[in-house]
């Protein structure tokens, strides 16, 4: 038994039955017959049949489902965009101060208050949302910031925000410096 991994059953033990009549010589395996290799093929054949008919039941998704926007992902609607947008300078403190009226989150009618506020040092790209460009996140209508990183033309961006959803921009406000 010293270095063999398969226990010493006689060949004809109940449920060995594939195995072949000669036993095995020290570290050998046990060869199985055309029976037991029929048996596995038949039960593999089944298995990939029954997974191949599984797969067949998803309904296929048209090429429209995979471009679905974020915004849909929350709830029916998108919340609408943060009004009027303004930028001021407080010179004394060197800040930043932006404000903006509340977005409404058109699902339930509630006034919303999770706000991304977005910066850009040259005018706007056609696409403000990625992660390079936000400032900050809020869950007021109003945002200040130290102005000292910032030299030149500033332009600011503010979306209502909703478990994936994000809304427009609202306007596009800026201030130089």
């Amino acid at each position: 038994m010293e270095g063999r991994c398969i226990p010493d059953f006689p060949a004809s033990a109940p449920g060995l039955h594939g195995l072949s009549s000669p036993r095995p010589g020290p570290g050998e395996r046990p060869r199985a017959t055309s029976g037991v290799r029929a048996g596995f093929t038949l039960l593999l054949g089944c298995l990939l049949a029954l997974c191949n008919i599984q797969c067949q039941k998803a309904a296929p998704v048209d090429e429209t489902y995979y471009l679905l926007s974020p915004a849909l992902i929350a709830g029916l609607n998108r919340p609408s965009a943060p009004g009027n947008l303004t930028v001021d300078y407080d010179l004394a403190s060197r800040s930043i101060l932006l404000q903006w009226q509340a977005s409404v989150d058109p699902d339930t009618g509630i006034i919303w208050n999770d706000y991304r506020v977005y910066f850009f040092l040259s005018s706007p790209p056609a696409n403000i949302y990625q992660d390079r460009y936000r400032l900050a996140s809020t869950s007021r209508t109003y945002y200040s910031v130290s102005s000292d990183p910032f030299n030149g033309t500033v332009y600011f961006a503010v979306t209502a925000y909703e478990s994936g959803s994000e809304s427009l921009p609202s306007n596009f406000a800026e201030l130089s410096l």
